[in-house]
């Protein structure tokens, strides 16, 4: 089989054909029989059978037709490929019809083949039709409309209905053909009488062996990352004079061996007449061909939140530095996991480094846990919950041993894309662009997505110096978050052209995902790997220069199985310290746990009064990276935290420009904005509830938002003594008595609200409101020791 060009393979007669006949999936007769309408196949005629994919056809010729008793007329055929033989019913071609997979091959004609009526032209079909209408007018004048007419009937119907019509009619040699085509082909006979196209020049102008030489050249010069048809051209001068190629030098130089043939022409038309599938494959490789040119299916949507999870990761194009010294982290990345059914986002965990399962399990506790939002007035996300079914790409962190461990522990379905098939979680991929383009890529400092298009822009932009921190990505990724959740987006509506909002398609299917069971937070700790074995002295436990201490632990140590202090400290071989075996989140340092083998079971042990302030809510990520930073501009050794502490912030001089420029890029003023307006339109979307707690009416009422009462500052929701009743139902004061009774505490608030007297200015004196008036910046220390040496040098 050889096509001609590119698309011959979509025809009948390229079609692969199938040996067997079970290959083509034939209906099997119905037990009962049913009676249809019989169709007549005379002896010798043929027809075409193709599977249920269309991708296989079976060419078979009719032998025979026979009548039997109980079962109906059956047709004999045979397949002409295998000489296989088989029997089909009438209802067996009424259903091959209906599902067009029945072609019979009635009438052929000279010219290009043309196997459907909708590809002819409007010319050919005008033809067509006309004659049509000669035909119907000769079948018609002799009453019979299945057998042909005879002359003097077909040449009386031509000139009646030439005069009807009043144009030249049709000479009989035209129409008596047409009859023919008309009777023959009644499967698509408007297609019949269409005229045929010719097929062009079909002589072959060069010999098989020069085609394959410079089909050869051809793609030697699409293998090239810059190969154009003078590449092929010089390829084929090089592979002429080859010893084993002679044969077709003969035919392409001519007797004072020159180069006739073929011309540069005919090699540029073989140049670029190779289709753009064949061009990537051969200059880029197969996974880009298959990327960029393979089929994208929509994927079929869950019936319910939760039931399918996605996760990716991506690197942002920004570069973040510490929030409180001076050292930078370098770029992030993030991890997203996205809900298929409703889209949204429920967790999401920023990282540095390569993608880990220790960022993959961080993530995961945050999509499946409630969230804090008490650092975010004004916004929610109620989107978390144990999913089904995570999808994961094809990573070796993603699909290793840990991974399945969990997934198996925590009852969830592992599914593994397979590689180069992005488009199996399209949806996840265009939330990353869009969290690009309409976050990461506006953001102060950011590289953009490539070297080209951060040229585009001035340097006085100063893209891809660290300008933003770390809690300021932190705080824009959650506002980013919440106002995906609740904005609109394409193919979200009840037709997947149509848009829709996350929230309201969250809100309406939560309720039928499938119940789950409380996890207990060690086994994220534990899935994460993070152990470390170490002795209990003086009632703590040191990790990575954290001090971790409670009273537990003092009681642990003086266990009849663990060695005493006195022997401890002296280490004697033969009974060696007791060392416990400790596991902590690596997502938070404030805590960890210690196994109690005697017991079976694990203490939480907190982090020591004095490494609280640091080590709370601290990552792994973020402790390494500070005592880095310290090792690197210290030579002095690293013994606790507090030493970390100073030694950083002794180094708070780094990074004096990078703060000048952020002062002019007015970074958290751009901060604020956004999350003001994601704030706003949260809450605008919330459905407002009649406040009836009396300590909240008996509050001052905030005029930017009067229908929501301010919330209460209490506790962080992660905390361990956080207990949702602490807000009192009434609020209580002191009367003169000392006793408390229920009372209105804005009583004396008139004080402070009594509008202050205007201060008097006198002219060429700035007007003073307090010890620091007339600075331009209070918050400014240098600006500050200034102004005092200054009055110390005047006095």
């Amino acid at each position: 089989m050889s096509f001609h060009r590119h698309n011959d393979f979509l025809l009948r007669e390229n079609t692969q054909v199938a040996i067997d006949i079970k290959q083509l999936e034939i209906p099997p007769d119905p037990e009962n029989g049913e009676s249809v309408q019989a169709y007549g196949f005379a002896a010798g005629a043929r027809f075409d059978i193709f599977n249920r994919d269309l991708t296989k056809r079976g060419p078979f010729v009719v032998i025979s037709y026979n009548n039997y008793d109980g079962l109906g007329g059956l047709f004999q055929v045979q397949n002409i490929a295998s000489q296989q033989m088989a029997h089909l019913s009438h209802w067996q071609i009424s259903q091959l019809e209906r599902q067009g997979r029945f072609i019979p091959q009635e009438y052929e004609r000279a010219g290009k083949t043309i196997e459907s009526v909708s590809t002819l032209d409007a010319d050919a079909e005008a033809v067509a039709k006309r004659k049509l209408g000669y035909v119907m007018a000769a079948l018609k004048l002799q009453g019979k409309g299945t057998v042909m007419p005879p002359r003097a009937i077909i040449r009386r119907a031509i000139a009646l209905h030439a005069e009807k019509l009043g144009e030249k009619p049709y000479s009989y040699g035209t129409i008596r053909p047409a009859i023919r085509a008309y009777l023959d082909a009644p499967f698509n006979r408007l297609l019949a009488l269409a005229p045929g196209k010719t097929r062009g020049n079909c002589v072959k102008a060069f010999s098989q062996r020069l085609e394959e030489v410079l089909r050869q050249a051809v793609e030697h010069a699409w293998r090239m990352p810059k190969g154009t048809a003078i590449t092929a051209t010089r390829r084929f001068d090089r592979l002429l004079f080859l010893p084993e190629n002679s044969d077709v030098r003969e035919e392409a130089c001519d007797s004072e061996n020159n180069i006739v043939a073929p011309s540069q022409a005919t090699i540029e038309r073989r140049f670029y007449g190779v289709d753009h599938f064949t061009r990537m494959l051969l200059r880029h490789g197969p996974e880009a061909a298959m990327r960029i040119h393979d089929i994208r299916i929509p994927q079929a949507v869950p019936k319910a939140a939760l039931d399918v999870v996605e996760v990716d990761y991506t690197t942002l194009d920004c570069n973040v530095f510490d929030d409180k010294y001076a050292f930078i982290y370098g770029r992030p990345s993030v991890i997203l996991f996205r809900d298929r059914m409703s889209a949204a986002i429920t967790g999401h965990a920023i990282f540095f480094g390569k993608p880990s399962f220790e960022a993959f399990v961080h993530g995961l506790k945050q999509a499946i846990y409630p969230k804090d939002m008490s650092a975010y007035p004004g916004l929610s996300s109620p989107f978390y919950g144990k999913p089904s079914v995570i999808v994961v790409d094809a990573d070796p962190h993603l699909v290793g041993e840990d991974m399945h461990n969990l997934c198996d522990e925590l009852g969830i379905i592992l599914q593994e894309l397979r590689p180069g098939e992005p488009n199996s979680k399209g949806g996840l991929e265009r939330t990353i662009r869009t969290l690009n383009d309409s976050l990461i890529h506006n953001l102060p400092g950011t590289t953009h997505s490539n070297p080209t298009r951060k040229k585009e822009f001035d340097d006085e932009k100063e893209l891809g110096l660290p300008q933003i921190t770390l809690g300021e990505l932190e705080r824009h990724m959650t506002a980013w978050v919440c106002e995906y959740n609740y904005s609109s987006h394409r193919g979200l509506g009840f037709l997947r052209t149509f848009k829709g909002v996350p929230a309201e398609r969250w809100f309406e299917t939560i309720g039928q995902a499938g119940q789950r069971r409380p996890i207990d937070p060690q086994v994220f700790a534990r899935a994460s790997g993070h152990v470390h074995h170490a002795a209990i002295e003086n009632g703590c436990i040191v990790w990575d220069h954290i001090v971790y201490s409670d009273p537990k632990l003092v009681v642990l140590a003086t266990s009849p199985t663990s060695t005493a202090p006195s022997k401890a400290k002296a280490r004697k071989s033969r009974k060696p310290t007791t060392l416990y075996r400790c596991t902590r989140d690596p997502s938070d340092l404030g805590g960890i746990w210690v196994d109690v083998p005697e017991t079976g079971t694990a203490i939480y042990v907190p982090a020591a009064e004095t490494y609280k302030s640091y080590a709370s809510g601290l990552r792994l990520f973020q402790h390494r990276k500070a005592v880095g930073h310290h090792n690197k501009h210290s030579r002095r050794p690293l013994s606790n935290v507090k030493d970390l502490e100073t030694a950083l912030a002794a180094h708070g001089q780094d990074l004096k420009d990078l703060y000048e420029q952020r002062k002019t890029q007015k970074t958290a003023d751009k901060l604020a904005a956004f999350f003001r307006g994601v704030a706003t339109k949260v809450r605008r979307s919330r459905i407002v509830e009649a406040v009836t707690s009396t300590s909240e009416s008996a509050k001052r009422i905030d005029y930017a938002n009067p229908t929501t009462p301010r919330g209460v500052r209490r506790k962080s929701q992660a905390a361990r003594d956080y207990d949702v009743r602490d807000t009192p139902a009434a609020v209580h004061v002191r009367n003169e008595e000392g006793r408390l009774e229920p009372g209105d505490p804005l009583i004396n608030m008139k004080p402070h609200h009594t509008k202050p007297e205007k201060p008097t200015v006198r002219a060429g004196k700035p007007v003073e409101t307090g010890a620091l008036a007339g600075y331009e910046d209070p918050d400014d220390i240098e600006e500050i020791i200034k102004r005092r040496r200054a009055e110390r040098r005047k006095k």
